[in-house]
């Protein structure tokens, strides 16, 4: 590592890209035209940071987590799912691993996507909310602020089939 700015020598980081002194990048990490990294952001081995994003101060992106193009991540989150391009992720907002955040999607802030979960394009998820394990959140829904998106099994010859997703608060 860069004594100074704290970048691995393996890290590609394109030249217009701003990069806070105190961030931490690591090994093998790529990072786009015009993305801004912020203070004590730290990025984890084999990351992926596209063209245009915005990191926040304190957070922390997984090895080999894939940010596209133009998302916007808050201060103090936790990322190790995919997030597409224009998706919007507010402050201490938890996206685990295998989770894929869709295109313009919005978390609002202490919010929880656990692990596979799935946020189609255009989604909107209210603060303070958790989507489960597995679970689906349609294109262009609406998750009001504290609910709890599941998903919900049925049995059908031996195996667990997703039926859809159960939420609480019921949706209007």
């Amino acid at each position: 590592m860069n004594d100074q700015t704290n970048i691995h020598p393996t890290a590609k980081i394109d030249p217009s890209a701003e990069v806070d002194p105190t961030a931490r990048i690591g090994e093998q990490v790529v990072i786009g035209a015009k993305a801004v990294i912020g203070p004590h952001v730290v990025v984890a081995y084999g990351a992926r940071i596209g063209v245009s994003v915005r990191v926040g101060a304190g957070t922390s992106i997984a090895m080999h987590t894939h940010i596209r193009d133009g998302a916007w991540i808050d201060r103090r989150c936790r990322i190790a799912g995919t997030i597409d391009g224009g998706a919007r992720i507010d402050r201490n907002v938890t996206v685990a691993n295998n989770a894929h955040v869709g295109k313009g999607v919005r978390v609002g802030h202490d919010s929880y996507i656990a692990s596979f979960a799935h946020l189609l394009d255009g989604s909107r998820i209210g603060m303070c909310s958790i989507i489960g394990d597995g679970a689906v959140v349609p294109e262009k829904s609406r998750i009001m602020h504290h609910s709890v998106v599941l998903r919900r099994r049925q049995r059908q010859n031996n195996r667990q089939t997703l039926i859809y997703d159960d939420t609480f608060p019921p949706q209007p």
